[in-house]
């Protein structure tokens, strides 16, 4: 909490213009999970590796393939907002998964599992909500 006090205080002060923003501190902060990019070729993907059977697709555009991927991050960034959003939604969620679950074969091999929303502050939330 005090942290956050500060921050406030801070900016209030740059606000008003009794303290002036450092150009330099501005460089190194921002938006640094925007400013991060991976590449998303099958060469790249560790998990791939032995996986290729010589059938792949690369006809396709890297820029659609990309826009592509971002549109489905997007559409499950919504999903989990969605059930996160009342506590009726969670449990029909775990409700659902469990039912999905007992439809499967080896369903006791598996355990229900909860979205995990995604938190722009945690650098690793984006990647832990896609793997699990």
């Amino acid at each position: 909490m005090p942290h956050t006090v500060h921050l406030s205080a801070l900016e209030l002060l740059e606000s008003i213009g009794t303290v002036k923003r450092d150009k330099k501190k501005d460089a190194s902060e921002g938006a640094y999970q925007g400013s991060v990019t991976a590449p998303l070729g099958r060469e790249f993907d560790n998990d791939a590796v032995g996986l290729d059977d010589g059938n792949s697709d690369d006809s396709q555009d890297p820029e659609v393939i990309l826009q592509e991927v971002l549109l489905a991050i997007e559409k499950l960034c919504k999903i989990i907002r969605a059930v996160h959003s009342s506590p009726q939604r969670h449990q029909a969620w775990l409700t659902e998964v469990t039912i999905s679950l007992h439809k499967v074969e080896n369903a006791l091999t598996h355990t229900a599992l909860m979205l995990i929303l995604n938190v722009k502050t945690r650098w690793s939330s984006t990647h832990q909500m896609l793997c699990t």
